[in-house]
């Protein structure tokens, strides 16, 4: 429900503001809720590498994938960046059998198999339904 409301705000949003005004607004109020509770929960656990890995996903990774989606909700229909963002869990999946060598539980293959045929499915539907207009 959050994504849907995200996304639509951001689709709206496209004609008022540019997407760096945006998503820095966006990211700005988003740090700023969230660091009383960063601050109150914060316990440092964490070796180097961890902290740097952190780092890097805090500051290039998180907000250049999610400044690409906004930028996507701006030139294509929102339901295809959402349907696509729905698979960021079957590509860490993948990632993680390619690069940590993980193996999958049988409950996140039919997770990832259920999510991949409800894509088909849309799309299917999405495509058949412009051939008929």
């Amino acid at each position: 429900m959050c994504l849907a409301i995200y996304s639509i705000i951001g689709r709206k949003e496209r004609s008022n503001v540019s997407l760096l005004t945006y998503t820095f607004w966006l990211y700005f109020l988003s740090a700023l809720f969230l660091l009383p509770i960063a601050i109150n929960d914060f316990q440092l656990k964490f070796g180097s590498q961890e902290i740097i890995a952190i780092t890097g996903l805090t500051l290039f990774t998180t907000p250049l994938g999610h400044t690409i989606y906004n930028a996507a909700l701006r030139k294509v229909r929102s339901f295809y960046p959402c349907i696509i963002s729905t698979q960021e869990v079957t590509g860490g999946i993948l990632l993680g059998i390619i690069f940590l060598n993980e193996i999958p539980t049988r409950e996140t293959i039919i997770g990832a198999m259920i999510s991949l045929i409800g894509i088909i499915i849309i799309v299917y539907h999405s495509h058949h339904q412009r051939q008929h207009q």
